[in-house]
């Protein structure tokens, strides 16, 4: 079972009438779905500037250095796909935990269904 799905069925556990429930599935639901895709575009907007400002400031534009650069490109922008990813995770552990102490106040009463 997915990280994502563990916390979904932790948030419904919340009372229907608690106004978080609603709030925490829809979080839930929007950091299930991240892939991490505009971190990565972040990245690969930031270290294509990065290239063209070095070859625009006098580096060789010989087929090593552009290379080198295209390759740099590319390890940037899948270095953020997965830090986008690892704070996709991250966040669902917090709001994970954030439930966790929710349910454990007193203020929540458990309904139990047998």
């Amino acid at each position: 079972m997915t990280l994502a799905r563990r916390v979904d069925e932790l948030a419904t556990t919340l009372p229907p009438g608690d106004p978080r429930r609603a709030e925490s599935r829809a979080r839930i639901a929007t950091l299930a779905g991240e892939c991490g895709c505009t971190l990565g575009g972040v990245f690969l907007a930031v270290a294509f500037l990065l290239a063209v400002a070095y070859f625009g400031a006098g580096g060789r534009l010989a087929p090593g250095p552009v290379l080198l650069a295209l390759g740099l490109v590319l390890a940037a922008t899948l270095l953020g796909k997965l830090v986008g990813l690892g704070v996709a995770r991250l966040r669902l552990l917090a709001l994970r935990r954030s439930l966790l102490r929710r349910l454990a106040s007193p203020e929540v009463r458990h309904v139990h269904l047998h």
